[in-house]
C-alpha cells in the first residue's frame, strides 16, 4: 500500500509538479536519460571541444535551456597559470548569444556562464593551417549607377547593391599555394596566388547568402579559413514620381490652357518620365518629357495642355498622370506612376457672362462720351470760323 502510494505521488510529480520537481523526478525515474539532460537549466555550447587554425579568430555560441537571461558571458583565459578573461556575448536572432574570441595563437580553455548557470569547461587546440589573416575587399558597381569603386579594408560581411563585383585579396597568417571561395556551400571560386604570397578573387553579387574562405594544406587537401560571412544584396529601389503643377483636379473652360509639370527621382538615375493622358476614357496618349540620354538622378519637366486641340466640350473631361522609369540594367528597369489627375472642362458661359457684359458696357460707355465730347479737330474747326464771321461786320 505505502509502496503503491509512492509510486502515484511520483507520477503526480512528473506530470504536474513544479518544473525543479518534474526534472529531478524523471531522472530517478527514466534509467535511460543522463542527469545532464534532466537539468533544469543548462547551456549548451558550441563548438566546444575544437580545433582552430593558428592566428584564427572563433565564434562561440551560447543557448540557454530553461531559463533566459540578458547577461550571458564567455570566459576565456590562453594559459594555465592565467586569469580568466570576460568577453559579453550578444543575443542573435534565433536568440541564441554569440561572440568572438580574436587571434587564437594558443591552446585556450573556455566556458560560458549565465545567471549563476555554467557550462562545462572546453578547449580550443591550436593547429598549424593557413587562415585569413587580412581580408580587403573591392566593390565596383554595376556601371548604370555611375558609382566609384569602393575600397573596404579588413572586410567580411558584404552589402552591395545586386550585380556588384566584389574583388578580395586575402593575406594568409601562412604561405599556401591557394584555395578557394566557397559561395552557399555550392558554388565555388578558385584563389589566384600573387608574387607577394597573398591570393585573390572576383565574383558577382546576384542573391544573398553566405561565404566562407578555404586555403590548401597541401595539393589535393584544403582547410576552412575564415567565419562564415554573410552576403546581402540591396535592391535597387524604383523611382517616385510626383506633380509640382498644378497636383490637384482643375476644372478649365474649352479653350483654356492648362500647364502640368512633373517630377521624378531615382537613387541611381531615372531613364524616362513622361505624361499620360486620356480624354473620355479613351485611348492614352503619351507625351515624352525626358529620354535619359545621360544619368540624372532628378528630373522635372511639363507639358501644356490646349483644350482647344484636344476638341474638348463642356461636360468632358481629361485625365493624366505621370510615369517614370528608372535606368536599372541588371534587375530590369523599374516603373513608378503619380497620382491620377482630371481636368474637367465647364461650360464656357458660365465664365464668360459678366465678362461680355462688361466688355459691352464699356463700350457702351465710350461711344456715350464720343457723341457727348466731339473730338477737339471738330471743335477747333468750328470756332475758328465762327470767330471769322463776326468779324466781317
Amino acid at each position: 500500500m505505502g509502496l503503491g502510494g509512492a509510486a502515484l505521488a511520483a507520477v503526480v510529480i512528473v506530470l504536474v509538479g513544479p518544473a525543479f520537481l518534474r526534472h529531478a523526478a524523471s531522472a530517478l525515474l527514466l534509467v535511460s536519460q543522463s542527469i545532464e539532460a534532466a537539468m533544469p537549466y543548462r547551456l549548451e555550447v558550441k563548438p566546444g571541444d575544437a580545433e582552430v587554425a593558428k592566428g584564427a579568430d572563433q565564434i562561440v555560441k551560447a543557448t540557454l535551456h530553461g531559463f533566459s537571461s540578458e547577461d550571458v558571458v564567455l570566459m576565456a583565459r590562453r594559459t594555465p597559470t592565467s586569469n580568466y578573461e570576460e568577453v559579453p556575448l550578444v543575443r542573435d536572432e534565433d536568440g541564441s548569444f554569440e561572440g568572438m574570441l580574436f587571434d587564437v595563437m594558443a591552446p585556450l580553455e573556455y566556458y560560458v556562464v549565465a545567471k549563476n548557470v555554467e557550462s562545462k569547461k572546453f578547449m580550443l587546440k591550436v593547429v598549424d593551417v593557413p587562415y585569413v589573416q587580412k581580408l580587403d575587399l573591392e566593390y565596383h558597381y554595376p556601371a548604370y549607377t555611375g558609382m566609384e569603386v569602393e575600397k573596404i579594408e579588413d572586410g567580411g560581411d558584404i552589402a552591395v547593391l545586386r550585380g556588384t563585383e566584389v574583388r578580395m585579396r586575402i593575406t594568409p597568417t601562412m604561405k599556401t599555394a591557394g584555395g578557394s571561395i566557397s559561395i552557399n556551400e555550392k558554388q565555388t571560386v578558385p584563389l589566384t596566388l600573387q608574387q607577394d604570397g597573398t591570393l585573390t578573387a572576383a565574383f558577382k553579387v546576384t542573391a544573398d547568402g553566405s561565404y566562407r574562405v578555404q586555403l590548401q594544406t597541401s595539393p589535393t587537401e584544403s582547410v576552412a579559413a575564415s567565419p562564415e560571412y554573410t552576403i546581402d544584396t540591396l535592391d535597387d529601389r524604383p523611382p517616385t514620381v510626383s506633380f509640382r503643377k498644378p497636383g490637384r483636379d482643375t476644372s478649365v473652360s474649352s479653350i483654356e490652357e492648362l500647364f502640368a509639370e512633373a517630377n521624378a527621382e531615382d537613387d541611381f538615375g531615372v531613364r524616362d518620365l513622361e505624361i499620360v493622358y486620356s480624354v473620355n476614357g479613351g485611348p492614352e496618349k503619351v507625351v515624352k518629357l525626358f529620354k535619359g540620354d545621360r544619368r540624372l538622378p532628378e528630373v522635372t519637366a511639363g507639358h501644356t495642355f490646349y483644350m482647344e486641340e484636344l476638341n474638348v466640350q463642356p461636360g468632358d473631361s481629361v485625365s493624366y498622370y505621370a510615369r517614370a522609369m528608372d535606368n536599372d540594367a541588371v534587375g530590369g528597369s523599374k516603373q513608378a506612376m503619380s497620382d491620377l489627375y482630371f481636368l474637367r472642362v465647364r461650360p464656357f458661359d458660365r465664365l464668360s457672362r459678366r465678362a461680355v457684359a462688361a466688355v459691352g458696357a464699356a463700350v457702351a460707355v465710350a461711344v456715350v462720351r464720343l457723341k457727348r465730347c466731339p473730338s477737339s479737330s471738330a471743335r477747333s474747326s468750328r470756332r475758328p470760323t465762327t470767330s471769322i464771321a463776326r468779324r466781317r461786320p
